[in-house]
């Protein structure tokens, strides 16, 4: 069951998304199975626990779709994730994270690279995303 702080994170995301990204909110793209945020785009402080899983082509953290941090790799013969820093995580693995929950329309709408990737994994359109 993932478990998060996300009424901490929709009272904040709002705030976060003025000062991130040049549209209004973080970009990205996918890179295989993982979307990848571009450097830094936005500090978010809630927090996130939940097993590393398949969330329609894609990796996310339970049934949330991630917008994971740059230079996250995965390694899709081990079913690997590697965070910047070097802490690793295989499929079904709990782990626990920061970031905050947006929702996939608003990043959608606010980049291209981010709704073509959206719609690659196959994901829910109307669910949130966690932003790392």
């Amino acid at each position: 069951m993932v478990s998060a702080l996300l009424t901490a994170a929709a009272g904040t995301a709002g705030l976060l998304l003025s000062s991130c990204g040049d549209a209004g909110g973080p970009n990205g793209s996918l890179q295989g199975e993982l979307i990848i945020g571009d450097e830094k785009d936005a500090t978010m402080t809630a927090a996130m626990t939940g097993p590393l899983e398949r969330v329609g082509a894609c990796i996310g953290i339970g049934s949330v779709l991630v917008v994971w941090p740059a230079h996250t790799t995965w390694e899709s013969s081990t079913s690997t994730l590697t965070l910047p820093g070097g802490k690793s995580y295989t499929l079904g693995q709990e782990l626990e994270t920061g970031g905050g929950s947006i929702s996939q329309k608003t990043l959608a709408e606010n980049s291209k690279d981010l709704a073509q990737a959206f719609a690659e994994c196959n994901a829910p359109e109307n669910d949130d995303v966690w932003v790392m």
